[in-house]
This record gives structure tokens, sequence and C-alpha cells, in this order.
């Protein structure tokens, strides 16, 4: 895991009821100034997971026949990508409907006497083992995928490099209010607070590279990307001026 910092954080020197630090010079508690700063520490980690939809369809003279049409059409995808080496319970029925969609449709023809419903139905692949994200997506192809949505890879194990991140952040913080206290002639005080925003990073990323055919041409190519883990601190000191 490679830190990398932030470049444009705010940094603020900050006099609760003056306008400057020179209105330190009334002894009243309010007006103590204080310096607030904040700095963000990222992490990058290897994605552990990657999810596909698998979108398919299928015909029939009437709607039972194109749902049983399509229920064999699921059985057939989902066979394969289990010989494929992807678990059975890591390949759950999609759930892209709703009350605004239907997943059945009528066809007609341009006499509008031939009727032909179609019905369209999905599955997710949950793949943990990332090489097999190719094979997974010919094979689903290969048995009557009308649609792969891209992957969606995510990074499940992110407390250590949270940890660390938060760290580096809180080192990052503190090293800016001194060089503010510093400039401005005086040193820090005791620490007033510090607080940071809940866990906010990137853990879904999307990259993807076609290459050939289903029909003999090259295999589909995936690259993953790395997950960005940032956690900001934020933190606020009494200034103390030289006298």
């Amino acid at each position: 895991m490679t830190p990398l910092w932030s470049g444009a954080l705010t940094v603020v020197l900050f006099v609760t009821s003056a306008g400057s630090v020179a209105a330190q010079e009334d002894a009243s508690p309010s007006t103590i100034p204080e310096i607030r700063t904040s700095a963000s520490s990222s992490l990058t980690v290897p994605p552990d997971l990657a999810t596909i939809s698998i979108t398919f369809t299928a015909r029939g003279r009437s709607p039972r026949a194109a749902g049983l049409a399509a229920a064999e059409r699921a059985n057939a995808i989902r066979r394969a990508l289990i010989a494929v080496g992807i678990p059975k319970d890591s390949l759950p029925t999609g759930r892209q409907w709703g009350w605004w969609g239907n997943r059945s449709s009528i066809r007609t023809d341009y006499a509008g006497r031939d009727t032909t419903y179609v019905t369209t139905e999905a599955l997710t692949a949950r793949i943990r083992d990332l090489t097999l994200i190719g094979p997974a997506i010919d094979t689903a192809l290969s048995e009557g995928a009308q649609e792969i949505s891209n992957v969606q890879f995510t990074a499940t194990e992110t407390g250590a490099a949270y940890v660390q991140a938060l760290k580096d952040a809180t080192r990052l913080v503190r090293q800016r209010a001194e060089a503010m206290a510093q400039a401005a002639g005086g040193t820090l005080g005791r620490t007033i607070e510090l607080t940071t925003e809940p866990r906010r990073y990137y853990e879904e990323s999307t990259f993807m590279l076609r290459g050939g055919s289903i029909d003999g041409g090259s295999a589909t190519s995936v690259v993953a990307p790395q997950i960005t883990v940032t956690v900001t601190v934020y933190g606020r000191w009494e200034f103390r001026p030289n006298r």
C-alpha cells in the first residue's frame, strides 16, 4: 500500500471572535485564538470481489412459455458458469425489476396477427477469483446472454488500510497546524478537538477491456483497478503567540 497525500486541502487560521490573531490582546476567554486545519491521506488496496450483471431474453407463444424458456436459459448460463469455477451460491437471480418496469413484453408482426411474448431476466455473478472474470463473461455470452454489465470491483477488507490512513492524516494535520502557528509567530497550545468523517472511500470502480469475439476471437480481457481508501481528519488547537 502506497500513501497518496492530498494536494488541495483547506488550512485555516481561525479566531473565535475577532478577525485576526492580534485580537488575542483581549484577555477574555472568548477571544483565545485557534488554529484549525484539515488533512487527508489515501492508501490503495487491491479489489477482492468483482460483480457483473448478466441479462438475457427468451421468447414464447404465451407468457408462460416465454417464462419457462427464460428459466431454461438462466439454468444453462448458471450451469456453464459453475463449470468455469464460480460457486452456485455466488450466482443469485438479478433484481433489476420493480414497480416501474415489467420483465415481460409483447411483440407482434407488422400485420398485427403473429404475437410473441418476450421475457427478460437477469442474474448476478459475484466472482472472488478475479482471473475468472473474462471466462465468465465469454461463457455467459456463448450461452445466450444478450447484455453484460461493466465489471464492478469492490475491496471488502479495508480495515487495516483505513487505520493506517487515519494515523497518517492525523500526523499530517498536526504538522500543518504547527507550521501555521510558527508562521504566525507563535506555537500550538492544547488540542481542542480532533475529528474525522465516516468512512468515505472508493469501494466500487468500473474497468473493462473487451477483445475479440465469441466466435473464435481472442478472449475477453478485464483489468482490475486499485481501490482507494481515503480518510480526512480535522483538528483544532489553541494558538499561543510569542510574547
